[in-house]
């Protein structure tokens, strides 16, 4: 069986950022947040947005704990 789309962005994105990501429920499918990489750190900002890109929708919140980016992907 393959791999859902959310799960696959969620393991790229893991890979991209170094570290784990939360993974919730949302209305239409399952939101993905992750803290935001360094200002200065370039690489993973640049891997982070082509990777956000392919979700259904995205962007990103300052949270009390810092900027962290989302990806809501629409699954059946």
């Amino acid at each position: 069986m393959p791999e859902s789309r959310s799960a696959l962005l969620r393991a790229a994105l893991e890979n991209a950022l170094g570290g784990p990501v939360d993974v919730i429920p949302a209305q239409r499918g399952v939101r993905i947040t992750a803290p935001a990489p360094a200002d200065t750190d370039w690489d993973r900002w640049h891997a982070a947005i082509g990777i956000l890109r392919q979700a259904d929708s995205w962007g990103s919140h300052n949270y009390g704990s810092g900027p962290h980016l989302w990806a809501e992907v629409i699954e059946p």
